[in-house]
């Protein structure tokens, strides 16, 4: 406990009642607390508070507010009258008969595993939301917040953390301005929803992936990886129509949050493009169509309807139908067909593609994927030569050796090595 000096209590003495106590406490670097036991210590404030009245005003309180009455919401003299009447202000409301409520927020056993709810919860978080640590000579808090000026979004998010944690979260309506953050820094705010969560047990349990993005892909299970994409896409995500071609982006400027969402998209499978921009920041760009409907799909469809725009709707609809007539009749789109069928970390032949339709024209085979319209969704770069050697490629043997790295394949000399191990054959 630190001495008053002569210094301090003078200074009081002589300003109690020209300032406030929260400039008295600034000004001297003590808690409110303090500012109020030595003013009563000092007789300087006469004391009107019985054990009588105490009672009366946390019942009236109360009454008058509906809330329960806690350290943060009646105020310092009714709190110091507790705790000097009664040791503590539960004993005061135990005294009151009013109804205690210990330890009130608590997770349920169940949200410490994976879920699809703590996996969308997480990807919105890491997205755009924060965990802030608010620490003062009252109190300390921990507190998950998240804002979005999509009321649609936010209503996602509350029913997904009431469904997960057994906690509502209230939305209250944040209007323009400057906002100035605990760390000093300032930064405008549009008109948007926000929610802030005081909750230490979900706080640590999101930490734990805002330390480590990429804890989660260990954490989660794979039945939930979509539900985490969808959460991150949602709150940082965009798509967009330009000369009858759609582009699904994701933007961010922390690189461990891009290598996640890159790595749930090589799991399932989706080609992306990554750009980076002046300001430091990574775009990830999906820009085939069969990757944007198979994205869509993933994510259970685009649920924001400020980012389904009437535009993207119809395009989307129409794809689909496109999508759905999809005819293997011809030559070319029989070989479309069977291609379809490789697993992903294994290869063909031309030949076996050709012997499979029951003719010897490999050639017209690597024709037809050559002009192969519906990459990556027919995967004709898994189609190689006879020896093991990759062969061409309509955009180059670079891209060519990647795309089948990247699928676990290893190449050496421009040949896929344990050809016969990982080589594929019809049924």
């Amino acid at each position: 406990m630190r001495i008053w000096s002569n210094k301090e209590i003078e200074f009081l003495r002589n300003n109690y009642k020209k300032m406030k106590y929260k400039d008295i406490s600034k000004k001297l670097d003590r808690s409110l607390g303090s500012i109020w036991y030595k003013c009563h210590e000092l007789d300087l404030i006469q004391d009107k508070w019985s054990k009588r009245k105490v009672i009366n005003c946390l019942k009236i309180f109360e009454r008058r507010t509906g809330l329960a009455p806690s350290a943060r919401n009646i105020g310092i003299p009714l709190l110091k009258a507790c705790e000097r009447y009664f040791g503590s202000l539960n004993n005061a409301k135990k005294a009151a008969k009013l109804e205690i409520k210990l330890n009130k927020n608590i997770l349920p056993h169940s949200a410490y595993s994976s879920s699809k709810e703590l996996a969308y919860i997480t990807g919105l978080v890491l997205g755009d939301g924060s965990l802030r640590f608010q620490k003062s000579k009252e109190r300390t808090s921990y507190v998950i917040f998240f804002s979005s000026k999509d009321k649609d979004l936010m209503e996602s998010f509350v029913d997904s953390f009431k469904a997960w944690s057994n906690y509502i979260p209230k939305i209250y309506m944040r209007h323009d301005g400057w906002r100035k953050f605990p760390s000093g820094s300032q930064s405008y705010y549009h008109k948007n929803f926000c929610t802030q969560i005081s909750f230490q047990n979900a706080y640590f349990v999101i930490k734990k992936f805002k330390d480590d993005p990429l804890y989660c892909i260990h954490f989660f299970h794979k039945n939930h990886y979509g539900w985490l994409l969808k959460g991150l896409w949602d709150a940082e995500g965009s798509i967009r129509i330009n000369n009858k071609s759609l582009r699904i982006h994701f933007a961010n400027k922390d690189t461990r949050i891009i290598n996640l969402y890159t790595s749930l998209l090589d799991f399932h499978g989706v080609n992306w493009r990554k750009n980076t921009y002046r300001d430091g920041c990574f775009d990830i760009s999906i820009s085939d169509i069969f990757g944007t409907l198979e994205f869509i799909r993933i994510m259970d469809g685009i649920t924001i309807k400020r980012k389904l725009k009437p535009e993207i709707r119809k395009f989307l609809e129409l794809k689909e139908k496109e999508f759905k007539n999809f005819n293997p009749s011809h030559f070319n789109q029989k070989v479309y067909e069977l291609t379809k069928q490789i697993p992903k970390g294994r290869v063909t032949t031309y030949s076996l593609i050709a012997k499979q339709l029951g003719c010897k024209a490999y050639r017209a085979v690597g024709n037809a994927l050559n002009r192969n319209p519906y990459a990556p969704y027919v995967p004709c770069h898994r189609v190689v030569n006879n020896n093991g050697k990759i062969g061409g490629f309509a955009s180059g043997l670079k891209n060519k050796t990647k795309l089948l790295q990247k699928e676990g394949n290893e190449i050496r000399n421009n040949r896929v090595v344990n050809f016969e191990k990982v080589l594929f054959k019809f049924k």
